[in-house]
């Protein structure tokens, strides 16, 4: 992310620099919205993985309990099975 920044920022003083020359100055404030476009789309790509990701945890613990409950009902049932004989 940070990239991006530093990339735009020094297309900007290339652009203070190259001012009076409207065929350079345009070439680098075209490049500008490029890396805008870039960084959106990259940020939107980590926040699409995040949420994934996220969703797939939760999806994960819920099976985990979901199992452990189990295990402790069986095993329950188990020694009470032995208690009764």
């Amino acid at each position: 992310m940070s990239f991006f920044k530093i990339w735009r920022f020094s297309l900007q003083i290339a652009v203070a620099l190259f001012y009076s020359n409207s065929n350079v100055t345009h070439s680098i404030l075209t490049r500008i919205i490029k890396i805008n476009e870039l960084k959106d789309k990259e940020e939107n790509e980590f926040e699409m993985t995040k949420t994934h990701n996220l969703t797939k945890e939760t999806e994960n613990k819920l099976k985990e309990k979901f199992y452990t409950a189990n295990a402790l009902k069986e095993l329950k049932e188990g020694i009470d099975d032995w208690l009764k004989d």
